[in-house]
């Protein structure tokens, strides 16, 4: 089982990395023709990538098993139970997200992205229910790590901005 899984994540990373050469690849090819055809002049190659290209990356952790729990009283006395169990099932998060944008014009732009998630749950974790709990919720929690890929295309000019974009996210 952990071979096809590390296959399996070979698989996603190669296609992952198949998307990123096909875009850069059509974002070079209409650099091209819109120099070929005059659309703008000639830019001063120093500044080019800072002009034309803009990239972001960004990581975050969240350390969930330290969460406290407080009742809503007067002398706000903790949730002993609540806050060792959070301890207990629960784990620090991860997030990256990468992004970029590329200028086709003054006025028109491309985006993509990438967004990747940890699970906060350990893997032992279960629905720990206290003595007396009237349940409410769906039962649902994700366990698993999620990601997902985003594109978008921008228009800004004459004082006014649309930008439409979608996000795609393959299964686990």
């Amino acid at each position: 089982m952990v071979v096809g899984a590390v296959v399996a994540r070979k698989k996603r990373v190669a296609r992952f990395c198949g998307y990123i050469q096909i875009a850069l690849a059509l974002m070079g090819l209409i650099e091209v023709i819109r120099r070929f055809t005059g659309a703008e002049a000639m830019p001063d190659f120093r500044i080019m990538i800072g002009t034309s290209l803009a990239l972001g990356a960004e990581y975050e952790m969240k350390d969930y098993s330290s969460t406290r729990f407080f009742y809503t009283d007067y002398d706000q006395e903790e949730m002993s139970w609540e806050t060792g169990t959070a301890k207990d099932m629960l784990k620090a998060a991860h997030t990256l997200r990468l992004g970029a944008e590329y200028k086709l014009t003054s006025a028109l732009a491309l985006r993509a992205g990438y967004n990747l998630s940890t699970s906060a749950f350990e893997k032992s974790a279960y629905k720990a229910l206290y003595e007396n709990t009237v349940i409410t919720d769906t039962d649902y929690a994700n366990t698993q790590r999620t990601s997902d890929y985003t594109f978008g295309l921008g228009y800004r000019g004459n004082g006014n901005a649309i930008w439409l974009a979608t996000s795609i996210a393959p299964p686990p």
